[in-house]
């Protein structure tokens, strides 16, 4: 499956619509502080291994713009330089 298939997967879950035939224009619902976004951001969350803060959430309008937001997090994920323990030697 395909990073926008996974993403429309994961919409089409937390908010119990179908939108795995959406586009990237299709509006997200507003559903300020619901249940369903803390699901959605969750989700992404466990499923791409990184972290949403809440100000994205407030952000995201439509699908292009998760998809976006998912990406950029999933960057700064991959450029984050590794920290390894220091030897106490």
């Amino acid at each position: 499956m395909r990073f926008g298939e996974i993403c429309r997967e994961i919409l089409t879950a937390s908010f119990g619509v179908d939108f795995r035939g959406a586009s990237p224009t299709t509006v997200l619902p507003d559903l300020d502080g619901s249940d369903a976004w803390h699901a959605l951001r969750a989700k992404l969350n466990r499923y791409f291994g990184i972290e949403l803060p809440d100000q994205d959430l407030g952000h995201l309008r439509t699908v292009h713009d998760l998809l976006e937001c998912v990406r950029v997090r999933l960057r700064e994920r991959q450029v984050a330089p590794v920290r390894t323990p220091k030897s106490p030697c």
